[in-house]
């Protein structure tokens, strides 16, 4: 050993004293930890045995285990000693334990998993990724490690760029998410996720499903590679992809006879990370691309799915027009699409006049409001007969609006802004809920135009407002101020709302609202 490193192979081994309030009861967590330098020190090593040793013997009451391979791959002794000791604390009986694994680039999980696997308890598994790029944490079957038949929930977090392959047998596996992380200079999502049946044997039928319980599937990634008969009990998924370079391939959609809730989004990651790895001469793609969600959508069972949420950031080409004509069923839709700038406050009056019909409108101080980016048809969703619930970020994006009106199921609208909202729910005299989230009591109250659509609105029962208010002040009678002009603005707004309606709003809150 060189003189000039220190004698330690591990700064910590475990720590069975954690504890972690869930709910009403208090778990321990048992930790491993392993930080070795570039020469084993046999001392540390030994003392780390004998206390692993002891710990196996014990068999402690812990909640969640927790391994951290992140550094440096441990001995073959130590590993050996771990996983003696992951196989006492999963041997007890009655409780539902959480195996969590913090790898590197050379750390392989599987060894560990092909322990833990024959255990009841092990119901939950849960893999960090750290330390350089390019893991690849690959959940394949093989002969030591066939299956998983108890883990019912499985997480995934890396700090870098990862792909993931599963197609490892868990029959009762409920769940599976693939987060992204917040980092300073923006999100880190997953490069690839591949989910699949395993091969089938030369000869032999196809393999049955590896995941015939999965309910609920959340992924973030620039890749998906998703064959559907994989996960036949689908109902609850949400996809967000990452561009650019984002890529979707899906197969098999026919087959999610139980999906009733979908969420689509198409995001992109654009921040000075990227800016910095683009060589000369290189651009960078920063579209938001939705329509290459056709595919699952026009896949799908018509009929089935109830709730679908999906940004569109792009015209609609003609498959995602087609599939969403098809979603007979789909009682709640919301639409994320473009943006709202403030156009300058030179000339306001010219350009309101001129975007009116570009659905545009006059804001605080003499500003307007425009709205940037592709428009949704409303003429598309002529086949969403049962749709009860729309919900868009602002009424402009909506093409068309009069098509509205021949939805008759059509009872709630959600919107953040009110931008061209008259123009909307003039054909929506069924409409029963009123959902505006950027807007308070007092600024409707000044709204002539929405005022007067309102007031067409024979069946209209609740306006909900969002928009919070705040005093000019921090005192009593800054507060009790607010507190009376939002009472008038109630009392004005009660005059041109339909019988019945209710209003249903923020009370001013103490103190100033700031914005950075």
């Amino acid at each position: 050993m060189a003189a000039s490193l220190p004698a330690e192979l591990l700064c910590r081994i475990f720590s069975a004293a954690e504890k972690h309030a869930y709910r009403d009861e208090v778990q321990s967590v048992l930790s491993f930890e392993e930080r070795t330098r570039a020469e084993e020190a046999a001392a540390a090593e030994a003392r780390a045995l004998a206390r692993l040793a002891a710990l196996t013997a014990r068999k402690p009451a812990v909640g969640t285990i927790e391994l951290d391979l992140s550094e440096a791959e441990p001995s073959s002794q130590l590993a050996a000693a771990y996983m003696a000791a992951i196989e006492a604390l999963l041997s007890r009986q009655g409780g539902s334990s959480t195996l969590s694994f913090t790898l590197s680039s050379t750390a392989p999980a599987a060894p560990y998993l092909v322990k833990a696997a024959p255990f009841a308890s092990f119901q939950g598994l849960h893999i960090e990724c750290r330390g350089l790029g390019g893991q690849h944490i690959m959940l394949l079957p093989s002969a030591a490690l066939p299956r998983l038949p108890h883990v019912r929930r499985m997480t995934v977090q890396s700090y870098v760029r990862t792909a993931i392959s599963l197609s490892l047998p868990m029959p009762r596996l409920e769940s599976i998410q693939v987060f992204e992380l917040e980092e300073e200079l923006g999100p880190i999502s997953a490069d690839l996720v591949a989910i699949s049946r395993p091969p089938a044997r030369r000869g032999a039928p196809p393999p049955p499903p590896p995941f015939p319980a999965l309910t609920c599937l959340e992924l973030n990634a620039v890749q998906m590679k998703l064959d559907c008969s994989a996960m036949p009990a689908l109902a609850d998924a949400r996809l967000t992809l990452v561009f650019p370079e984002a890529q979707f391939k899906v197969d098999n959609p026919s087959v999610l006879t139980a999906l009733t809730s979908l969420d689509l989004t198409a995001t992109t990651v654009f921040n000075d990370a990227l800016l910095g790895e683009m060589g000369p001469g290189e651009v960078a793609d920063t579209a938001v691309h939705s329509n290459c969600f056709s595919r699952l959508l026009g896949g799908l069972p018509p009929g089935g799915l109830r709730s679908l949420t999906i940004n569109i950031a792009e015209p609609l080409n003609t498959p995602l027009k087609r599939a969403l004509r098809q979603l007979s069923g789909l009682t709640a839709l919301k639409l994320h699409c473009g943006e709202e700038d403030e156009a300058a406050s030179e000339g306001a009056e010219e350009g309101a006049e001129e975007g009116a019909e570009e659905g545009a409108e006059e804001g605080e101080e003499g500003r307007v409001l425009r709205y940037r980016g592709p428009t949704v048809d409303c003429k598309w969703l002529d086949g969403m007969t049962a749709l009860q619930e729309l919900e868009v970020g602002t009424p402009a994006c909506l093409a068309n609006p009069a098509a509205l009106g021949r939805l008759p199921a059509l009872r709630a609208l959600r919107c953040y802004s009110t931008n061209a909202m008259p123009a909307v729910v003039q054909h929506l005299s069924g409409l029963t809920r009123l959902e505006l989230g950027s807007t308070s009591a007092m600024e409707l109250a000044d709204e002539e135009a929405i005022l007067a659509a309102l007031a067409a609105l024979p069946a209209l029962r609740r306006l909900v407002l969002g928009r919070a208010t705040y005093a000019r002040g921090t005192d009593a009678a800054a507060l009790e101020a607010a507190c009376k002009e939002y009472q008038d603005a109630l009392q004005a707004l009660a005059g041109h709302l339909p019988a019945g309606c209710e209003v249903e709003a923020e009370a001013p809150r103490a103190g100033h609202r700031w914005s950075w």
